[in-house]
């Protein structure tokens, strides 16, 4: 009674300093330009579960009632305070399964946790870097994985800071089954073309060409400097897509050994992580991605986690000392420490108070559209 008696207290202390962010009501003015003190209290409510005491305010504009917990990852949840442990079990291994069994809770409820953790860092991730410049050199290579079967490869392009080990770009590419084949491999890829038809066979080119532009349209006096390895559709970009942009190429051979001294040191790392932290991408794994959607959840999620809540080097470098205390966010100057959970997602934000590019709407609100699997697109906020 001591305990849920001093939690009370405690929520009705951080409520009343706390400043709602904005509107929750999508038609009103103040959900995207919100203006001083638009709101007022309109009364609380108490419940059994934390938060013990829930404040409400009314919109001045609009006339909406909505209360304190609507900004926050628990809104309407029967279990609080359970996301921060998901996302990081998630990203250090662990399967939905496993972290169901630990919690002992049904794994869709893991699984709608890590997707609203998902909308959210593609959110916040776009609202803090948009006035982002990029003033370092940028490594870019693809993650090459599949989806559900390996008659349904993948690439996920990603573009990383030399420097920082920032991840500033990641998208997707569907790849066609490529590589020998027994005959009855032959037959079964045979059915799935005729049933489905086959993926864009320049689809690594045209992606790389965005996450190239965007880079571009980022950097400092529109100059970059971009080392990749040899693929082929990485040079047909460069040298057909974007011929006239101001890009220094530096191509660095994939054969090479792939320690801090290679080039490609920094997008090594991060595709290591992948391998390594990911349940679904380790080497003849049986939790593998069932679909496009579960796939890019948790990696988007690992990507988030590297960039803000994890240092630079995870072990400790000799090289450069300051990685050892400094997150990828803090070496681009974003942010001035290394955030936890509650430094990140703050308050939920909406996907109308942020411009999301193409690739950006296809990862919130999962419109794979040349996906082979039945995919339940979003309908949310």
């Amino acid at each position: 009674m001591q305990n849920k008696h001093a939690a009370f207290i405690n929520q009705i202390f951080q409520q009343k300093k706390f400043v709602p962010p904005y509107c929750p009501n999508p038609k009103c003015s103040c959900h995207i330009h919100p203006s001083t003190n638009f709101y007022i209290k309109f009364g609380s409510t108490k419940t059994n579960k934390p938060p013990h005491y829930n404040q409400r305010y009314r919109c001045k504009i609009c006339q909406k009632q909505f209360s304190y917990n609507y900004f926050f990852l628990d809104f309407r949840k029967k279990i609080p305070g359970l996301s921060p442990e998901v996302l990081y079990d998630k990203v250090n291994g662990m399967t939905n399964l496993s972290i169901a069994r630990k919690h002992k809770i049904n794994e869709q409820v893991i699984r709608i946790r890590l997707l609203d953790m998902k909308r959210q860092s593609i959110l916040w991730h776009k609202r803090l870097t948009q006035s982002m410049l990029i003033k370092e050199a940028v490594a870019y290579d693809g993650f090459e994985t599949f989806c559900y079967s390996q008659f349904d490869p993948c690439y996920v392009n990603t573009a990383v800071g030399k420097d920082s080990l920032f991840t500033y770009k990641i998208n997707y590419s569907p790849l066609n089954r490529k590589g020998r084949m027994t005959n009855w491999q032959k037959k079964k890829n045979n059915i799935l073309l005729r049933q489905f038809g086959m993926y864009p066979k320049n689809s690594i080119r045209l992606k790389t060409t965005q996450i190239i532009r965007f880079l571009y349209e980022k950097s400092y006096n529109r100059s970059l400097n971009l080392y990749t390895d040899g693929h082929k559709s990485y040079l047909n970009s460069l040298l057909h897509d974007l011929p006239a942009l101001n890009i220094s190429h530096y191509m660095t051979s994939s054969k090479e050994r792939r320690d801090t001294s290679n080039p490609l040191f920094p997008i090594n790392h991060l595709h290591l992580h992948f391998r390594h932290f990911t349940s679904s991408n380790r080497r003849e794994t049986i939790a593998f991605n069932k679909n496009e959607k579960g796939l890019m959840c948790i990696l988007l999620l690992k990507t988030m986690f590297k960039n803000y809540m994890s240092p630079q080097i995870l072990k400790k470098c000799k090289h450069n000392l300051s990685r050892n205390y400094n997150s990828p966010a803090m070496g681009i100057g974003i942010t001035d420490k290394i955030l936890n959970f509650n430094d990140f997602f703050k308050y939920r934000i909406t996907a109308k108070q942020v411009e999301l590019d193409d690739d950006e709407k296809i990862f919130y609100f999962d419109q794979w559209n040349d996906s082979r699997r039945k995919i339940l697109p979003y309908n949310g906020i």
